[in-house]
């Protein structure tokens, strides 16, 4: 099993009933159900956030976060608490549902809540959990012995084996690594 991340952050927005991020350094916008679609019907621990400017302006809707201020009207509900922000995070099995996401865990689905994305500075990070007792499975150490004296081919498919799963970690923890990076460039 690999190691899987989702960072997605910008400005929220609807267009042809379609959920897209714009970021300032990107030209085109992110289809957030192309970003999500990698890691659908895995175990995910998932996070969606309304993300204000720094500084944070205290005085403006979401501090600063909510485009829709002007029109005096928020999907998010800042023209009734101008102080909210939102704040989404649980864990399970993702799975899209007729146009929206959710999460199942041990057979409870909870929505989440997108649409208050929409018009809002936000972010969404969602990282695969893995399962340690399958993870072992998939990393198979039992039955190599390098020490004991074997014929040359059994060796070669030992290696093989050990250089195979050193590689996959290897790419789990360079994802992570770059999810981290990605997390203190924009946080």
């Amino acid at each position: 099993m690999a190691f899987r991340s989702v960072l997605v952050d910008g400005l929220f927005y609807i267009q042809d009933g379609i959920l897209l991020v714009k970021r300032d350094a990107d030209p085109d916008p992110i289809i957030v159900d192309n970003a999500l679609e990698p890691i659908k019907d895995l175990r995910v621990q998932f996070t969606a956030h309304h993300w204000p400017p720094t500084p944070v302006d205290q005085k403006r809707w979401g501090g600063g976060c909510c485009m829709w201020e002007k029109s005096g009207k928020c999907p998010a509900g800042h023209h009734e608490n101008p102080a909210y922000l939102l704040h989404f995070a649980s864990s399970g099995v993702l799975k899209k549902i007729d146009e929206s996401w959710w999460l199942e865990e041990g057979g409870v689905l909870e929505s989440i809540p997108l649409e208050k994305l929409d018009g809002h500075l936000g972010r969404i990070v969602a990282v695969t959990l893995i399962d340690a007792e399958s993870f072992g499975k998939d990393l198979d150490f039992s039955g190599i012995d390098l020490n004991k004296t074997a014929d040359p081919e059994t060796q070669a498919i030992q290696l093989e084996t050990i250089e195979r799963q050193t590689k996959q970690l290897h790419g789990m923890m360079t994802e992570f690594q770059e999810l981290l990076k990605s997390l203190k460039k924009g946080g």
